[in-house]
């Protein structure tokens, strides 16, 4: 506990006390820890509570300090110097019924939810009947498979904000590429959308790669679908990045794209290659910037200044 206070002292984390943090409500779960709304000195947060209950029963004080330390030793490195990372203020830590507790306290920003939940909001989906999703040409149609039944809907998010969209997410994995961070975990629920501007946030998986452009991590970080082939090796960069982002863009487009929750790389990669077919018919110069950014070869993906260059040309061809 001594050691690991020093580290966070070390990165200039403020220590708080347990009782200076008032909970609000429950925003989420995830595998270590659960996130809530709360207050400190009078200002909004979020505050995300980590147990070490949660960790197996033989290393879980080891592993839920060096969890914390990994994340911190990415957040520090852009408090207050960055507009698309979400930012650190601070951490409490204290005992209960035998387990280390750890509050990691973060911004509140003005973002209802992440950009996944955002783009399934009812206002982006027409429900349709039978008769109307055959005889439909739109692009974005799809169905759910109910138990018994199922239901017809077409993805209406205007083409143009789409790529605003875009552009936004690229805009931030450029600025968290500046502080030499590669994110590892992209995707759609990592993101947050203020209405004008997109955060990401877990930089729990995220690697600082100083002047190494490839490092060599831990097997399989990050979410099957986003994750580049080499990723299931271990093999970090920046273009392991670029992937992630061209599966989001292509999310963005479509609006969903994973017919089943699987974990298998082969069959995600299906899932990703056949909206890309859809996508060289509807729009050809998309697809070929997404075709490159999801490349099986990482030298062959482009930089993501290339990417945001693409997309400002692209965009225009709506906005002019």
């Amino acid at each position: 506990m001594d050691s690991f206070k020093q580290q966070m002292k070390d990165y200039s984390f403020t220590l708080y006390e347990p009782s200076e943090i008032t909970f609000q409500k429950k925003l989420g779960t995830g595998g270590t820890g659960t996130v809530y709304l709360g207050t400190l000195e009078n200002k909004e947060c979020v505050v995300k509570k980590v147990s070490s209950d949660n960790y197996d029963e033989h290393h879980k004080n080891r592993m839920m300090y060096q969890d914390i330390i990994d994340e911190v030793d990415i957040g520090h490195r852009f408090i207050g110097k960055a507009t698309n990372l979400i930012q650190f203020y601070g951490y409490s830590t204290f005992q209960k019924d035998g387990n280390d507790i750890i509050y990691l306290i973060m911004e509140k920003t003005n973002a209802k939810n992440d950009v996944w939940d955002y783009l399934n909001s009812s206002k982006f989906w027409n429900s349709l009947s039978k008769r109307e999703y055959d005889t439909s040409k739109s692009m974005t149609k799809m169905y759910n498979q109910c138990s018994d039944y199922r239901e017809y809907w077409d993805y209406i998010l205007p083409k143009v904000d789409k790529l605003s969209l875009m552009k936004d997410v690229c805009k931030a994995v450029q600025e968290l590429h500046s502080f030499k961070v590669v994110h590892c975990d992209l995707k759609l629920n990592n993101m947050v959308y203020t209405g004008s501007s997109i955060k990401l946030i877990d930089f729990g998986a995220s690697t600082f790669m100083g002047k190494d452009k490839l490092h060599s991590g831990s097997v399989g970080l990050g979410t099957p679908g986003y994750m580049a082939k080499e990723m299931y090796d271990g093999w970090i960069s920046y273009q392991g990045d670029i992937y992630s982002l061209g599966v989001c863009m292509l999310e963005i487009w479509y609006g969903d794209i994973w017919p089943t929750d699987t974990g298998n790389y082969d069959r995600c990669r299906r899932y990703v290659l056949d909206y890309l077919i859809l996508l060289k018919k509807e729009n050809p110069p998309l697809h070929s910037l997404i075709q490159r950014c999801v490349s099986t070869d990482p030298k062959k993906r482009p930089l993501i200044k290339t990417v945001i260059a693409n997309l400002d040309r692209i965009h225009s061809t709506y906005i002019y």
